[in-house]
């Protein structure tokens, strides 16, 4: 279960076992959710308020070329 980003209090995961489509887990702010990478869309969200999905949609926007590089790397 690698983390490839800490940032605001959110941890960005790419589990070693996971499927298609390229997506990030996301944990923190009392909750968690599933963001795609490509393109970036929210899959699911659990116990995040609004500020915090919008907030981690964000942060993954921003980071989606690393993020995409990290799950092929994993994934091939």
């Amino acid at each position: 279960m690698p983390v490839i980003l800490r940032e605001s209090g959110f941890r960005f995961i790419i589990y070693l076992d996971d499927h298609p489509p390229p997506h990030v887990h996301v944990e923190g702010g009392g909750g968690s959710a599933k963001i795609e990478i490509e393109p970036v869309n929210l899959i699911w969200s659990r116990k995040l308020k609004r500020r915090d999905v919008n907030w981690a949609l964000d942060i993954v926007r921003r980071n989606s070329v690393e993020f995409g590089i990290a799950w092929r790397n994993i994934h091939g």
